[in-house]
């Protein structure tokens, strides 16, 4: 029964950090540029588009244009990716591997 009580209350604990992690990758950015520069995507932590930028002369160029959107947007969804990743180390450390059998739930 202790340990049911102790499992719970790390579970409390987790969620308390992960919320705390939601709202600190709200605020990160990350910035991934493409093309020499003519597209360029900001991407917050939760892998929200913040803004996208291209060079007018791509309009003249949809084919370009598109690929390199594509190009841009998935290399700051990895970067974002990567953010989390870093910032939920950070965040929760070794305590998911406290978890018992909760511990295979959180990501690492």
């Amino acid at each position: 029964m202790f340990k049911f009580a102790e499992n719970l209350k790390n579970l409390f604990l987790v969620k308390s950090r992960l919320d705390e992690l939601q709202r600190i990758l709200k605020e990160k950015r990350v910035t991934a540029e493409v093309g020499g520069g003519m597209v360029k995507v900001i991407m917050d932590g939760q892998q929200n588009v913040i803004d996208i930028e291209f060079d007018d002369e791509l309009l003249k160029d949809k084919k370009m244009l598109h690929d390199l959107l594509i190009s841009a947007l998935n290399e700051a969804k990895r970067r974002s990716q990567e953010v989390a990743a870093e910032e939920m180390k950070n965040l929760l450390g070794d305590f998911a591997g406290d978890l018992g059998n909760v511990g295979p739930l959180i990501p690492s």
